[in-house]
C-alpha cells in the first residue's frame, strides 16, 4: 500500500461517516436558526415592515430552555474550587493528588475552558444532541531577554578578553499542558458502524478545520506537516456535503476561484494502521511492529497527505471527548432538546403569528366603498379629508358610500393555547418554572421550597450525571496520563490552601513550582458531586446551627463528639469560600493574641484586687456568691492571666481560673 492507496482508504472511511452524519445537518440547521430567532420575512412581513408594523417572529422557548439548562450545567458542575477533584489513594498520595489536581486546573484555566469552552460544549448537546472536544498537547515558546555576560575582542593578543553585558532573546516555555478545542458536530465524522457511546471501539474517528495557507505554512515550519506547495486549490463539488466552511459563506460565482485558493480544509483523521503492512514512499512504515498502531493522518483539500505521524498518547484512544443530550446506547445519535421542542415551537409559532395577522386585518381600517360618492383617490392616498362628489352633497346619505367592514377577531384563545404548549414543553425537558427563576403561585415553608426545587433538578441532574461519565471525566482521565507524562520541565501552578508552610496558609492563594517528579503517585478522580448549589446552602445551614449549639454548650462538643474547627471548615467550603486556611491563626498569631489580651486587662485594671478586695463597695455593690465547693481563686502576680500557664497560654481545664 503506497501513499496513494493510503489515501483512498482513508478518504473511503471519512466518506461513510460523511454520508452518515449529513443526514442529520438539515435538523441541525433548522434546530440552529430556531435558537438564534432567524426567520426569513415573507411579502406579508415587507408590507409591514413598510407600514412600520411588526413583522411575524419566532417565540423563544427554544431559546429559553436551552439557556437555562447551560446555566443550571454551568452553577452544578464549576461549583467547586476545583473542576476535577482528585483524591490519593493514600496518604502518601495525597501530595501528587493535590499536585494534579492544581495542574489540571491550570490547565483548564488557560484554555477558557469553564465558562467558554464548557458552555459551548452544553449549548451544542442541548441544540443538536451532540457535544465534542478534542484535546491535544501544546508547547508554546516565546523568545525573551536575557542579560549574560560575553566576551569583547581581545585588545592584544595573549590577553584575556573583556567581558561585557548583552541582551540576547532565549526561548522559554510559555505553556506547557494540554490544548482543548470544541469540535462543531458538522466537522465531527466518527465511524457510524458503532452507536456515538461507543465510538472510541471504532477504526477511525475524524474532524475536519479550514486553515489559510499561511497557517499552513506556519504548521510546516513546525515539523507537524510537509508538501503544502503541492496542495491543490479546493474544487466547487467537493463542498456537497460540508456545512459552516468560510469558503461556502457568500459564495458568488465570480470570486469563487480566489475564496479557493484563500482557504485550506484539512481533515484530520486518527486511525488504527498495522505499520509494518503500511508503507509509504515505498517502505513499511515501521517493519519491526506488526499490530494494530494509533495514527493520526492530514490530508489537505481532499487531495494530497500532508502528515503521517503516530499518535503516541499515553492513554491510547483518539483525543476525542463525546456527550449526547440522551444516551440511548442502540442509536447512533440520539435527539437533542432542541430537536424535542421543534414540533412544538411550530405550533407556538404558528398560534402567535396568526394572532398578529389577524389583528392586522382587524385594525388595518378595511373599508367597503362606493366609488360613485366619494373620491376614491383621496382614500388610497389616506387623506384626513375624503371628497363627496358634486352629485351627492348635500343628500346628507354620508353612510350610503363609506361603511367599515366588520371583521370579528378569531384568534383570542391562542394566547391560552401558547401557555399550555409552553408548559407541555417544561413537562417534556424538565425545565421548569423553578430552573428558571420563576417561583410559581402559592405560599410554601422554606423546607417545600427546598423540596420542590430538588424535585425539579433531579430529570436535569440525570442528564448532567450522563454528560459527566461519558464526556468530562474521560476527558479529564486523558488530560491528566497526558501531564503524568508530558510535563517534563518545572511548572508553576496556583494552588488554594491546604499548603503545608506558613507562608502559603497566611495568604490567598499559593504559586508553587512543579517538577515531573510531583506528579509520582497513586490517585484518582473523585466521584462527581452532583449536589445543587441551594443543597450546599440547606447543608451549611444545618452545621451552622450545630456549630451555634456546641459554642453555646462546650460540653456538647464533648457529648456527641464534634470537633467545632471541622465543622467552621465544612461550612466555609460548602459556602463557596477558597483557602480558608488563611484566616488560620498560626502560633505565632495565637501568642501575640494572648500578650495583648494581657496588656488589655492591666491597662483596664482587670483581676482581683490585692488582698482579695471581698467588702462591698460605694454605690451598693454586693460581693460575688460563692459556689458550693469552690472557694475564689487568689489573685495572681501582676502582668500574668487568671488561669494561665507559665508560658502566657490559657489552660484548657482551668476556665474563669477555676481548678
Amino acid at each position: 500500500m503506497d501513499v496513494v492507496q493510503l489515501l483512498t482508504r482513508i478518504k473511503s472511511l471519512v466518506q461513510i461517516s460523511r454520508d452518515e452524519m449529513s443526514r442529520y445537518y438539515d435538523g441541525w440547521d433548522r434546530n440552529d436558526r430556531i435558537y438564534r430567532g432567524e426567520r426569513g420575512p415573507d411579502e406579508d412581513d415587507k408590507m409591514a415592515a413598510k407600514r412600520k408594523e411588526p413583522m411575524k417572529f419566532i417565540l423563544p422557548i427554544t431559546y429559553t430552555q436551552v439557556n437555562t439548562f447551560v446555566s443550571f450545567a454551568l452553577s452544578v458542575f464549576n461549583q467547586n474550587p476545583y473542576f476535577y477533584q482528585v483524591a490519593g489513594t493514600g496518604v502518601e498520595d495525597e501530595g501528587a493528588a493535590k499536585v494534579a489536581q492544581a495542574l489540571l486546573e491550570q490547565n483548564l484555566e488557560h484554555n477558557n475552558f469553564r465558562y467558554q469552552k464548557l458552555k459551548q460544549f452544553l449549548t451544542d448537546v442541548a441544540k443538536y444532541g451532540v457535544g465534542v472536544f478534542k484535546h491535544s498537547w501544546r508547547r508554546d515558546v516565546v523568545m525573551v531577554k536575557q542579560t549574560v555576560q560575553a566576551p569583547m575582542a581581545a585588545l592584544t593578543p595573549g590577553l584575556e578578553p573583556i567581558m561585557e553585558t548583552k541582551e540576547i532573546m532565549v526561548p522559554k516555555t510559555d505553556y506547557l499542558g494540554n490544548w482543548i478545542v470544541c469540535v462543531t458536530p458538522f466537522r465531527f465524522l466518527p465511524d457510524p458502524r458503532l452507536p456515538l457511546t461507543r465510538f472510541q471501539e471504532g477504526e477511525f474517528c475524524a474532524s475536519e478545520d479550514e486553515y489559510s495557507r499561511g497557517q499552513f505554512i506556519d504548521f510546516e515550519k513546525q515539523g507537524l506537516c510537509a508538501g503544502v506547495e503541492w496542495i491543490p486549490d479546493l474544487a466547487q463539488d467537493q463542498m456537497v456535503d460540508r456545512r459552516h466552511f468560510g469558503i461556502l459563506n457568500d459564495i458568488k460565482p465570480s470570486p469563487i476561484m480566489t475564496r479557493q485558493k484563500m482557504y485550506i480544509i484539512n481533515t484530520e483523521v486518527q486511525v488504527w494502521l498495522n505499520p509494518a503492512k503500511t508503507t509509504v514512499g515505498g517502505e513499511p512504515i515501521d517493519s519491526t511492529r506488526d499490530e494494530l498502531v494509533l495514527y493520526v493522518i492530514w490530508y489537505a483539500n481532499d487531495a494530497r497527505i500532508t502528515r503521517i505521524e503516530e499518535l503516541d498518547y499515553p492513554h491510547h484512544k483518539f483525543t476525542f471527548a463525546v456527550a449526547q443530550y440522551e444516551e440511548d446506547l442502540i442509536n447512533f445519535i440520539n435527539e437533542g432538546m432542541a430537536d424535542k421542542l421543534g414540533p412544538m415551537q411550530d405550533v407556538v409559532d404558528w398560534l402567535i403569528n396568526s394572532r398578529i395577522t389577524n389583528v392586522r386585518k382587524v385594525i388595518s381600517n378595511q373599508l367597503l366603498v362606493d366609488p360613485s360618492g366619494i373620491e376614491i383617490q383621496d382614500l388610497r392616498d389616506r387623506k384626513p379629508i375624503i371628497r363627496l362628489k358634486p352629485k351627492v352633497q348635500g343628500t346628507g346619505t354620508l353612510d350610503r358610500w363609506v361603511k367599515q367592514l366588520p371583521i370579528s377577531d378569531v384568534t383570542t384563545g391562542h394566547l391560552q393555547d401558547i401557555n399550555f404548549i409552553k408548559d407541555y414543553s417544561q413537562q417534556t425537558t424538565g425545565i421548569t418554572d423553578n430552573l428558571l427563576g420563576q417561583i410559581s403561585s402559592g405560599r410554601r415553608s422554606a423546607q417545600e421550597m427546598r423540596s420542590v426545587n430538588n424535585n425539579a433538578a433531579t430529570r436535569v441532574l440525570a442528564t448532567l450525571n450522563a454528560i459527566w461519565y461519558s464526556a468530562l471525566l474521560p476527558n479529564g482521565r486523558m488530560m491528566l496520563e497526558n501531564l503524568r507524562a508530558g510535563v517534563d520541565e518545572p511548572t508553576v501552578v496556583r494552588v488554594f490552601g491546604q499548603q503545608n508552610s506558613l507562608e502559603a496558609q497566611q495568604g490567598i492563594q499559593h504559586f508553587m513550582t512543579v517538577q515531573p517528579g510531583d506528579l509520582v503517585g497513586d490517585y484518582d478522580f473523585l466521584i462527581f458531586d452532583g449536589t445543587l448549589p441551594s443543597q450546599r446552602d440547606a447543608q451549611a445551614t444545618i452545621l451552622q446551627q450545630l456549630l451555634e449549639m456546641v459554642m453555646g454548650n462546650p460540653q456538647a462538643a464533648l457529648i456527641f463528639g464534634y470537633d467545632p474547627q471541622l465543622l467552621i471548615s465544612a461550612i466555609l467550603e460548602l459556602r463557596g469560600i477558597r483557602n480558608a486556611e488563611q484566616y488560620k491563626l498560626t502560633p505565632q498569631k495565637t501568642q501575640q493574641l494572648i500578650q495583648l489580651g494581657e496588656i488589655g486587662r492591666n491597662l483596664l485594671g482587670g483581676g482581683a484586687p490585692p488582698g482579695g478586695g471581698g467588702g462591698p463597695q460605694h454605690g451598693g455593690n454586693k460581693p460575688a456568691p460563692q459556689v458550693a465547693g469552690r472557694h475564689p481563686a487568689p489573685a495572681g502576680p501582676p502582668g500574668r492571666v487568671q488561669g494561665a500557664s507559665p508560658n502566657g497560654a490559657v489552660h484548657p481545664a482551668m476556665p474563669g481560673g477555676l481548678g
